[in-house]
């Protein structure tokens, strides 16, 4: 249930329990004056006049219309009751899933940004001390690149992420070739899973024409690529596809390595959530979260596909190819 209906909801019952605490706060002022002048009048030695001050009829069909009222108004203010400590409780649940899931991203942020941070301050302070020999000092400035490119990655998810949530990401749609998107990322981050002893290879046509934000489809790319390197592990392969279906364009990432567990798949697009499968460490739980606000803002969907530990796991984003002339 969504946080607004929620808050609808609930005003409603609120606002139910108010009237109908109102409304037996004026029923019983009415029966309390009808009482007294029945009183009175008894007083007075007139009992038929009292009688009708009560309501007149027969005194046991009141009394049993009373129960039935009394009875049916106590059910109803018990329902809503039970109905506000639901939603109160379901407030309470989202709360502390709110508050756990808060907590893990500042722990995965902070790894995912101080690790690239010590990586890049250790070579610094080894190459300005000469530690460093010369046939080593591209070694150390490649690797220090690399700690820069996944800073860079870190702090763009969780932009990325802050300005879709915030209204203030702009989708820049216009025709291109999908290919050279998928590519460019490839190249961009090959150098990663060579490090890594991962194998990545390309399954794509030579061209692939879409209408798309250029941009966003490489950031997409580019987690989901960074998702399978997180998961794999030396001697595992990551395959990237790209394929036309119809009026639509799929683009996929499957790897061969930790897997997902069944019981984690509903919420790896999840905001802030990050997945205990394998040996998977850090990542700020932003990046597929912002892969699947990315898709559908472009109207698309995306998809995941694991049998489980150990058995690899498939990502599969759908777009529409759209007006690509």
């Amino acid at each position: 249930m969504k946080p607004r209906t929620s808050l609808v909801i609930f005003g409603l019952v609120v606002a139910l329990c108010l009237a109908q605490v109102g409304w037996w706060i004026i029923f019983q002022v009415n029966e309390t004056n009808k009482m007294e002048r029945a009183a009175i009048l008894l007083d007075q030695g007139d009992a038929a006049a009292a009688a009708r001050a009560l309501g007149g009829g027969d005194l046991g069909e009141q009394a049993r219309r009373r129960r039935w009222m009394f009875a049916s108004e106590g059910a109803t203010l018990g329902v809503l009751v039970l109905i506000g400590i639901i939603l109160f409780w379901i407030t309470t649940e989202r709360e502390r899933r709110t508050r756990q899931m808060h907590e893990r991203f500042l722990a995965g942020t902070t790894h995912e940004l101080k690790t690239p941070l010590a990586t890049m301050r250790l070579g610094l302070q080894s190459l300005a001390a000469g530690r460093v020999s010369a046939d080593r000092t591209d070694e150390y400035l490649e690797t220090m690149l690399d700690a820069v490119g996944r800073l860079e990655r870190g702090v763009a998810n969780v932009l990325g992420a802050a300005g879709l949530h915030a209204g203030r990401r702009k989708m820049n749609f216009r025709s291109c070739d999908v290919v050279i998107d998928l590519n460019a990322v490839v190249e961009e981050m090959r150098p990663i899973f060579v490090d890594a002893g991962i194998e990545l290879s390309v399954d794509a046509p030579a061209e692939l024409l879409a209408r798309h934000d250029s941009d966003a489809v490489r950031t997409i790319l580019r987690n989901l690529l960074d998702n399978a390197c997180k998961f794999c592990g030396s001697g595992d392969s990551v395959t990237v596809g790209l394929a036309a279906h119809g009026s639509e364009f799929e683009m996929r990432v499957a790897d061969t390595g930790a897997g997902i567990a069944a019981d984690e798949q509903p919420h790896v697009f999840e905001q802030f959530y990050r997945g205990t499968s394998g040996a998977h460490v850090g990542g700020s739980g932003l990046g597929l979260h912002l892969v699947s606000e990315l898709a559908a803002a472009h109207g698309g969907r995306v998809k995941v596909r694991s049998e489980g530990a150990t058995r690899g796991s498939e990502f599969m984003v759908r777009m529409a190819i759209g007006d690509a002339t």
